[in-house]
């Protein structure tokens, strides 16, 4: 869970001011990071900005 914490952790000052809290942005990336989809680490990246956008309805 350590990478998932530092991504979380990164990622948390983008999604507040989105207005998604910590608790979304967890899932956001549990479920990116745990899929069974292969990625490159910016592509998970990217895709859960994407996820992000689309829970704060932008």
């Amino acid at each position: 869970m350590g990478e998932i914490d530092i991504v979380v952790g990164r990622m948390l000052p983008f999604a507040a001011g989105l207005g998604v809290d910590e608790i979304a942005l967890r899932l956001i990336v549990l479920v990116v990071w745990t899929d069974s989809v292969v990625r490159t680490g910016e592509e998970k990246a990217a895709e859960v900005r994407r996820r992000l956008m689309r829970a704060a309805g932008v």
